[in-house]
């Protein structure tokens, strides 16, 4: 094996140690606990009117941010299976660790804290 071969497998190591650091500090499961109610709009294409509502108390699993188009939406599933966007009402996350996949919360990047 030659010594650039060597130099470019090096470097290739380097960028994954440096991709998997980042991906981890920017990995995390979240749940959405409700402070009130927070109304959630249809998946995967937002309705004129909510499909569903939680009460302040419950939760629901994050499933990620969204983009669409003109706003992020943060997608949830209800304890029902109902899916959904949050789109009005109080409430906040609980960070689950990213080893714990009793939560049924899958990994998500990059959700900004609403």
């Amino acid at each position: 094996m030659g010594l650039l071969m060597k130099k470019f497998i090096g470097l290739l190591l380097a960028l994954v140690v440096v991709f998997a650091v980042i991906a981890g500090f920017a990995a995390q499961r979240l749940v959405l606990l409700a402070k009130s109610d927070v109304a959630v709009d249809s998946y995967p294409v937002p309705g004129p009117a909510p499909v569903a509502k939680m009460q302040a108390g419950e939760r629901a699993t994050v499933l990620g941010c969204d983009d669409l188009k003109s706003y992020p939406a943060l997608h949830v599933r209800l304890k029902n299976g109902i899916e959904g966007y949050v789109i009005d009402g109080s409430y906040e996350f609980i960070s689950v660790s990213i080893w714990d996949s009793s939560s049924g919360s899958p990994i998500v990047f990059f959700c900004p804290n609403y």
